[in-house]
């Protein structure tokens, strides 16, 4: 009863590094969140010194960790 969990281990995980074009409403949290990353390393992979500048259109970098079977 209950629920399971199922937990990346990060030694089997690779990082896809795909393209994300920025909506307008988007916000680097929300964008980390949805492909499992983090802000830190949204901004380190683009270069962007504040995670409150970002723009709709802006294409930016996205590492997905994807679990490897």
């Amino acid at each position: 009863m209950g629920q399971n969990l199922i937990l990346k281990d990060p030694s089997q995980a690779t990082n896809n590094i795909n393209t994300y074009t920025i909506k307008d409403g988007d916000t680097l949290s929300g964008i980390a969140a949805k492909y499992g990353t983090t802000i830190k390393q949204l901004q380190h992979l683009n270069n962007i010194k504040s995670p409150h500048k970002i723009f709709a259109g802006q294409k930016i970098k996205i590492t997905e960790n994807i679990l490897v079977k």
